[in-house]
């Protein structure tokens, strides 16, 4: 129901001949033979945005809970990056691959992300 570029990210189940709904797959999930991380990585983007066309069907509720899911992330240590920040990266990977002649780029570590994503 929410195809990116032409692929499906919704769980389809042959055996059942039916879709699972509201599940969705990305990167090694879907295709776990290509073991490249910046095929899986893109791949995750485009099930992300097509997770993201989904939510935009759902009516949205008021939950308590989410400000306390955002409260553990918050004290987890680790880095968070919302919508925002992926979108400051997309945009200096286009670019850079502008700049380069390149189809597109990618960064190829965390790291490396994480920091563009803090300068911008």
């Amino acid at each position: 129901r929410f195809p990116i570029d032409g692929i499906s990210y919704e769980v389809y189940n042959e055996d059942l001949c039916s879709t699972c709904e509201d599940v969705f797959v990305s990167g090694w999930a879907r295709v776990a033979g290509e073991g490249v991380v910046g095929l899986a990585r893109k791949d995750a983007e485009r099930g992300a945005r097509a997770v993201l066309q989904y939510l935009d069907t759902l009516t949205a509720k008021s939950n308590n809970r989410v400000q306390d899911v955002l409260d553990n992330l918050a004290r987890s240590g680790n880095p968070i990056v919302d919508l925002s920040g992926l979108q400051k990266l997309w945009a200096v990977e286009e670019k850079i691959a502008a700049e380069k002649g390149l189809p597109e780029f990618k960064f190829d570590s965390k790291e490396a992300m994480l920091r563009v994503i803090e300068e911008t």
